[in-house]
Parts: C-alpha cells; structure tokens; sequence
C-alpha cells in the first residue's frame, strides 16, 4: 500500500496477516534452530500480535475519516494519534525480549534474540499498516543479519577456535565448587569461557560451556605451565574497600603473591561479593581453596565454645580479648577447629567494640524495646540482642543500608569503624555505646589447602597475616578517634549508656547454649582475673 485509503478490503486484511506469519515465522525459524529460548512460533505471535494492532488502528483512522467526512462539523475537534497504540506495543515488546535474556543465576544470554524478538515485532507495526515493501526488506535484512552476518562475526575471531563442552556431575558432589575450579582452571590455560548452561536432573547436573580456545605459542604454553603450577585462594570478606580490615588485609594479599614469587595468588573479594558468613565458613569447612575473613561467631557453628570466648560484655578493653586467645584455652579449641577442616590462622583482627547505632537515643535495655536490630545469622547475636530488648533480624551486612532506608530494620549493631566505613551515618544520627559485643573477625583458611601447601608457603601466609593483624590494630586505635570526630561533623550523636543494666540483661545469655562445654565461662572468667592481673602489674 503506498497511500492511505478509506477502505481495508477482506483480502487486504488476509494479506498482511499472512505477511506477518510468513516473515515473523522465517526470523523465528532462525532462532530455534540455533536452539534459543524464543524460536518459530513466538516470532510469529510477536509479529502477528504487531500487525493486528497496526489493523486495529489502521481500521481505527478509516472510521475516524469516513465519519468526519459525514459529520465536518465534527471534524475539527476529532483528533487521533495513529502512532500511540504501536509505541505501547515496541515498549512491551521490551518485557518479552527481557525474559529471554534473564536465563539464570550470574549467566547472561538471549541478547540477540531479545533484539529478534523486538525488530519482528516493529516489522508486524509495519505490515499491519500495509508497507509492504518496508516490511520485506526489513525482514529479509534482519534474517541476512541472523545467519549470513553470522558467518562473517566468526570469520573475523582470527586465532580462535569455539568449542562447546559439556560436563556432567553427580548432584551429592560439590558440583558448583567443581565447575569453579573448572573454571580456574581454563583461565590459567587461556580458554575463555564464553557462556555456560546448566541442566539439572535428578541423577546429574551438566553444564554446557562454550569456549574460546586462544592460539598459544611456545611463549603461551610455557606460561600456561607456570599458571597450572600456581596456587589460586580466594579470600571473602563482608567490608567494603573503605574499612579498615578490607585495607590492612589488601597488603596482606600483596605481601603474600609478591613473596611467593608466583606460586600462590590470593584473590580477595570485598563487600560480600562472594559467599560471606557462614556461608562463606562452610567453603572453608568443605575443603575449597578458600580463606574466610569473618566474625569468630561463624567458627562457633563447628566449635562451639567460640562464641562463649567472645560472648557479650566480657571484655573492657583490645588487650585483654588479644591476651585470651593467646592462652591454652583458645589455643585448643583452635585444635578442635582443625578436626572440623578449618584452620584458624588469625583471631586477632579486631575492628572495635560493637554499639547501637539507631536513631534513638539508648540507655537502658527498655529504650531496646520494639526496636528490629540487623544481627548476623549467628545465634550468639540474635540471643544477645533479644536478651538487651531488642529484635534481631538476620541478615548480610550489605543489604542493611537499604533495609534501614526502607523501614524493614530500625538500626544496625556494630563498631565504630563499620559506622563510618559503610557510611551508615546517611542513615541513623545516634550511636549508643552499649560495646555489647567485641568486633573481631577470625581468619581461617580450609585445612585440606593448608596441608597442600609448602612449608614456606605456609609461612609466608601465616607471617603476613599475623603482620597485617598487627597493622589493622594499629590502625584502628587511631582511626577510632578520628572516626569518631568526623561521624560527629555529620551529625552523629554519641551517648553513654547504663553499662550495669546492659551487663544484667546480658548475663542470661551464657545459659541459652547447652552445646558450650560445661564450666566455659567460669574457665574463661579465670583467665580473664589472670590477664586483668597481668595488666594491673604491667606484664
């Protein structure tokens, strides 16, 4: 049709819904047999659907225009938008094309038949409006695009070859640690990985990787040796890159792959990016190359009497708790720790004493009530909290900065050092010091890793980190002055609180754990009375 005209004949109409099928089926065609999440039949609906809109209103303008020209005085102050209705349907088009490319979890695909699915859609607006010879060509273009220009894209990949393989897991196993150290591996050997489907059945889980084989050279292949001769750790932490034990353990990291000279690289990830927590212990636990940077609370899940050790309101000061788990108590639970697959490298990466930060001002366990306080998933704080009045809510560090802002929590627990560093003074202006809870995170590496290592590669972990300790400690006695300056100049209102009724509210605590070994706490009281001594007579 090269005009418009006021009438739309039967076999016009036939005409343009079998243009619709034929050119949305040739795309669709396409798509499905290149095995994508949207093939024959949906391309023809896409486009189908388009072209009866188009004919609705196309039908719409011949009506509008045979009455106005029965009815002109009418005629100025009927109007109609022809384009309206075909603008709604390429915007919907979009929440189609969307659900093709979110296929799965950390997997992006679908790109290109989402884009299928919104130009077919576009060609449907322009046979349902009769352009027929834009519609031809347009299909025609877009099927050149689809497999001719498919060709030329893997023409111009020079030097690489694509190979798709498929690897099949028995579901008990520790699959997704599996496919990861596939994964490592692949990149040491400069194989890209290009995508990756995964299939689940009752009996196995495969995954289908497709790959860009890089060509190698001698120079290639001799590095490729060296990388598979590297040890690859990855380290996990919940701080953010502007916390302080996320900067001291960043020259730990550096420290340790300079000083191995390449046999190790330990790769950290800040900000939870990867499984924090207790998650994040379970890698450790289960004999992945891991090292987990978290609360000692999460080692009380495989041991339990840690969390006796760091239970609420035991400490007055950094060198006491540093004193406890030097002595002969800690030392064998560590022990006990190894027995479970975790080796304890560190207990002493102290981040400061953890208080109230709301925006409430708190001073006896009472001004704790009704208040929904964000706790780790460790029952040693969701006891704690419930035990000073409050309601603790289990959930990742990360997610508390929107959690506040969106009224699920009314405030978080934790130091000084995490109130600034995560910039929660955007969100809550008082900070209670209950200094409930001792910050401190343990430092553990997987005992199966450990034991693979080299005694000197052992060592060079085990000083560096020990080193880094030391510098995060020192660093935090003086940021926590300056912290605390600077949270004030943003309005942050600190307070004391009834230290007497927070240490009777907490005392109930120490019973909640049947799991403790008998007698913990009054093991640990005694040490305590011998290091306060100590530190009295300056030993």
């Amino acid at each position: 049709m090269h005009s418009f005209t006021l009438h739309i004949s039967l076999q016009e109409i036939i005409l343009r819904i079998t243009m619709a099928i034929i050119i949305g089926g040739a795309i669709g065609y396409e798509r499905g047999h290149s095995n994508r999440p949207a093939g024959f039949r949906t391309h023809i609906l896409v486009c189908l659907g388009a072209a009866i809109v188009s004919l609705v209103q196309d039908n719409l303008r011949v009506s509008i225009s045979l009455y106005a020209l029965l009815h002109p005085e009418v005629s100025k102050v009927m109007k109609t938008d022809l384009g309206r209705i075909g603008a709604k349907v390429v915007s919907g088009i979009g929440f189609l094309g969307a659900g093709t490319i979110m296929r799965g979890k950390g997997v992006i695909g679908g790109l290109t038949t989402a884009a299928s699915i919104w130009v077919t859609g576009c060609i449907g607006l322009g046979v349902g409006w009769g352009f027929y010879y834009l519609s031809i060509l347009g299909g025609l273009a877009v099927l050149i695009t689809l497999v001719t220009l498919k060709v030329v894209e893997r023409f111009l990949i020079d030097n690489r070859m694509i190979s798709r393989v498929s690897i099949e897991f028995n579901p008990e196993n520790n699959y997704e640690e599996n496919i990861s150290e596939t994964y490592k591996v692949l990149k040491d050997m400069q194989i890209k990985v290009k995508s990756m489907k995964k299939d689940e059945a009752e009996e196995s889980v495969t995954y289908t990787l497709l790959l860009f084989f890089v060509a190698c050279g001698e120079k290639d292949k001799s590095a490729t040796k060296q990388n598979s001769d590297k040890k690859v750790i990855k380290v996990s932490m919940k701080f953010v890159d502007d916390e302080q034990t996320a900067k001291s353990f960043k020259k730990v990291v550096d420290k340790i792959n300079e000083r191995s000279k390449g046999s190790l690289e330990l790769q950290l990830f800040t900000s939870g990016t990867l499984p924090i927590g207790k998650d994040s212990m379970e890698q450790v636990a289960n004999g992945s190359d891991w090292i987990s940077v978290d609360g000692v609370n999460f080692l009380g899940d495989y041991v339990p009497d840690y969390n006796a050790v760091t239970g609420p309101l035991l400490y007055q000061s950094f060198d006491e708790y540093l004193r406890m788990v030097k002595t002969p108590l800690v030392q064998e639970l560590n022990k006990l720790a190894e027995d479970k697959g975790i080796k304890v490298l560190s207990l002493d990466w102290v981040f400061g004493f953890r208080s109230m930060m709301t925006n409430k001002v708190i001073k006896t366990p009472d001004d704790m009530k009704g208040l929904n306080i964000r706790v780790p998933t460790s029952q040693l704080y969701t006891y704690t909290i419930k035990a000073l009045g409050g309601n603790p809510v289990a959930m990742p560090y990360p997610d508390t900065y929107a959690a506040i802002q969106q009224g699920v929590i009314d405030g978080v627990e934790g130091s000084i050092m995490t109130y600034y560093g995560t910039k929660q003074y955007e969100n809550v202006k008082k900070y209670s010091l209950t200094r409930h809870l001792l910050g401190v995170s343990a430092v553990c590496i997987s005992k199966k890793t450990w034991d693979s290592l080299t005694d000197e590669q052992r060592t060079i972990i085990q000083e560096e980190v020990d080193a880094g300790a030391l510098d995060n400690l020192a660093a935090t006695v003086v940021l926590e002055n300056e912290y605390t300056q600077k949270l004030k100049e943003y309005g942050v209102e600190f307070n004391e609180v009834d230290a007497e009724a927070f240490n009777k509210a907490a005392a109930p605590v120490f019973n909640e754990f049947p799991q403790w070994t008998p007698g913990i706490h009054d093991r640990i009281m005694e040490e305590l009375t011998k290091i306060r001594q100590d530190i009295k007579e300056g030993k």
